[in-house]
């Protein structure tokens, strides 16, 4: 965007208030949206409460977007009347494919934070990484329940896309202890493993930008690959699933006291 501007708005995602802050001066500056771009993200924290009572992981990767996505809503049907086109893109990652069961848990979105497994950061199956899959199953979840959504009230010109950067070599998880033999393969291998951020970000942009990004579908490497270019990925029947989207959708409106309809 050669002539765009940067502006920052204070938004902390793990304090409903601080989101509600940062909507009203999108609403008071801006009267119409063309993408809200649902990116920011925390993978391994702790086992603690948001000041809302919420596990952190949760409310900074799903339940803050939520609230975001359903007041920002009337911005992007406004920018969609004018020109035909404004888009929502939820960044998952390939841990949607690994939680317990292959589904949500319903106690992972309500108020539980801090008594959700504790703090064991092994990367398949400690309580860490169980709640960061959980969070990153919902944004699937929530996107497929998007498209749904404006599908059923005729809405074609705003696109629900979704987006999973492969393996990406960025900080997410710095802070997190591994294990000794996790980090000693993650340090020897990942630059094997791994692409670039850059490329990393080639789903979330190509579902912001690209002309042919399809609503309802999710881009990035293909399947669950750590590599290569954003492609269209099919869901997994777990990711579609209505009784998911239901409980999901129920949930993140008693969570942020919103009820989003389309």
């Amino acid at each position: 965007v050669p002539n765009g501007k940067f502006v920052p708005v204070e938004c902390d995602l793990q304090d409903f208030e601080s989101v509600r802050r940062a909507i009203s001066v999108i609403k008071t500056d801006y009267d119409k949206l063309y993408c809200l771009a649902n990116n920011a993200g925390v993978a391994g924290t702790p086992d603690r409460a948001t000041v809302d009572g919420y596990d952190i992981q949760m409310q900074t990767n799903h339940l803050s977007h939520f609230l975001l996505t359903a007041e920002l809503f009337p911005l992007l049907e406004a920018e969609a009347q004018e020109t035909g086109d404004a888009r929502i893109v939820n960044h998952s990652s390939i841990g949607r494919f690994h939680t317990a069961n292959n589904s949500l848990e319903e106690k992972y979105f309500q108020k539980n934070g801090g008594n959700l497994g504790g703090d064991s950061s092994s990367v398949m199956g400690g309580a860490c990484f169980q709640r960061y899959f959980q969070t990153k199953l919902a944004n699937s979840v929530f996107t497929y329940g998007l498209h749904d959504r404006l599908l059923i009230a005729g809405q074609h010109n705003i696109r629900a896309v979704c987006a999973h950067p492969g393996g990406s070599d960025t900080n997410l998880a710095n802070d997190v202890n591994l294990g000794l033999l996790w980090t000693i393969f993650m340090k020897g291998l990942g630059p094997f493993l791994f692409q670039t951020p850059e490329d990393g970000a080639m789903g979330l942009i190509k579902g912001m930008m690209h002309p042919d990004a399809k609503s309802g579908v999710l881009y990035g490497p293909k399947e669950s690959a750590m590599k290569g270019a954003a492609v269209p990925t099919p869901p997994k029947s777990f990711e579609t699933d209505l009784k998911a989207i239901e409980m999901l959708w129920r949930t993140s409106e008693e969570a942020t006291g919103v009820e989003f309809q389309i």
